[in-house]
Order: C-alpha cells, then structure tokens, then sequence
C-alpha cells in the first residue's frame, strides 16, 4: 500500500497596493448664529476658520473629499467634503498604503 500524503494548495491572493495622501487642510467655513436674539454688536459677522486632517480619497477641480476611517473592503467612514474656494492652506502630511484584494 502506498502512503502518499496530499498537499494542500494555498490559493494565490493577488493585491493591489494604493497609495493616499494624508492631507491638513484648513479653510473657511459658513456659519451661523447660536438660535439665541443677539444685539448687532454681539454678532459674528465672517467665516469660521476650520482645520480637517484626513486621507484624500476623492478630488476634482471642485473640492476635495478627506476620510477619517477606511474599512478593509475599502468602505469609508466619516468623510468632509470641502469647496477648494474655501480652502485657505493644504499640506501632504504624509501617504498611508493600502492593499487590496483583486
């Protein structure tokens, strides 16, 4: 009799690296009064400065949407979308990899 032993074969996994950048992006943001009566001199009267950091996941000559949160089929989660004419300083903080499978 013959004691062959099968081998198991391990399925090959192909991935596909991508690469973000991770982005500081401050800018300009509407706002509005508190819901409470004001004098005019108690009023707010320009744009709040506002700082977001995230992963860039999507941008055109629009805007740019930062993701705080990325699932490992790629979902995301707490994502800003900012007007590019609000945006009053971008830095490239660094790039984060993600690999997928394909």
């Amino acid at each position: 009799m013959s004691s062959k032993t099968k081998k198991l074969k391990k399925k090959s996994v192909t991935t596909k690296t991508i690469k973000y950048d991770i982005l500081r992006i401050d800018w300009n943001d509407h706002n509005t009064g508190n819901h409470a009566w004001k004098t005019k001199e108690e009023l707010v009267h320009k744009p709040l400065h506002c700082v977001s950091v995230g992963i860039n996941v999507k941008e055109d000559k629009e805007g740019v949407t930062l993701c705080q949160n990325m699932g490992d089929n790629m979902d995301l989660a707490d994502t800003i979308y900012i007007l590019k004419s609000c945006i009053t300083y971008r830095a490239k903080l660094g790039t984060v990899q993600y690999a997928k499978e394909t």
